[in-house]
């Protein structure tokens, strides 16, 4: 190959890698917990559809992969422990595995994701006590780390331009229930060593309880999703907050929901241009089905 040749093919190679590079970018996931999405059409109110019940008893956590054949993978927490199934579109899913780790006794799975040294973390509540911590290479092969937290049922976000990791947890308790006042947050650099900033969300004023956040990123603006429980405990729904910096969020909505369910986990699914929203105790006032339901936000094409 002469110069000119090889001088073209490689300016060939480069003109390929800059224009595959934002294509690769567009799904706009963050390896695993669920997504950054840049600015799109601006989210002033999700109009959930209740869909139907979906699989499993409670505690959905969901591992968003774009790049594996089976993008969606999901613990959910049935009988014997948390059973782990796959899906290419985050509606119709297939088991793969059964009692991959052990629940119950007020034992519940929160929060999930791919970390960036390539494992697996994976959040729980203890007797509603305190968080622990799982790890491991695979999803099935997860290694408990023990204690990381000692208040319970944390969501969080992990803030890849600052290398931070932030969990978001129940603080204040609230009377006659597990559930709680406040939000608070802690920070870490590792995922596994916490340390606590204050209160993240504030309801005190408000009429209802709340717990089990989950966090996505869209734009500049963070979305948290938590339980709003009113009266009793397990009648939940959902209430939508927001901020500009992670560490304040400002109540938005509440209820965003018209069915019960709680412990929301959210993610953008470019498959159905919506997105969803998986929770436990889904159901109507007159049909609590107690287990695992899923809604969809309207239609927001990309």
């Amino acid at each position: 190959m002469n110069r000119f040749s090889y001088v073209s093919a490689l300016l060939l190679l480069l003109a390929l890698a800059a224009t595959a590079a934002p294509a690769a970018n567009q799904k706009g996931y963050d390896g695993g917990h669920g997504i950054i999405m840049p600015d799109m059409k601006p989210i002033t109110e999700w109009n959930w559809t209740r869909k139907a019940p979906s699989v499993g008893l409670n505690d959905p956590v969901i591992f968003v992969e774009p790049e594996r054949e089976y993008p969606y993978r999901m613990y959910v927490h049935a009988k014997g422990g948390q059973d782990l199934y796959r899906s290419k579109n985050c509606a119709d899913w297939t088991k793969i595995a059964n009692d991959v780790l052990p629940s119950g006794g007020g034992t519940n799975f929160n929060w999930g994701r791919k970390g960036p040294d390539g494992r697996y973390y994976l959040y729980r509540s203890v007797k509603d006590e305190y968080t622990e911590l799982w790890v491991g290479n695979t999803l099935t092969e997860l290694k408990n780390m023990g204690k990381v937290l000692d208040k319970p049922d944390a969501g969080g976000y992990y803030d890849p331009d600052t290398d931070t990791w932030h969990m978001y947890y129940e603080g204040v308790p609230g009377k006659g229930s597990p559930c709680s006042l406040t939000i608070n947050h802690a920070v870490s650099q590792d995922g596994i060593h916490w340390t606590k900033k204050g209160i993240a969300l504030d309801i005190r004023s408000r009429d209802w309880k709340t717990g089990d956040p989950d966090v996505i990123r869209i734009g500049d603006t963070y979305h948290m999703f938590v339980d709003r429980t009113a009266p009793e405990h397990t009648k939940y729904k959902i209430a939508w907050a927001t901020s500009e910096d992670l560490d304040s969020f400002k109540l938005r909505e509440e209820p965003i929901t018209d069915w019960y369910g709680g412990d929301a986990c959210v993610r953008y699914v470019p498959e159905q241009e919506r997105f969803v929203m998986y929770q436990e105790f889904f159901g109507t006032e007159n049909e609590m089905q107690g287990g695992v339901g899923w809604g969809v936000s309207q239609r927001i094409p990309r």
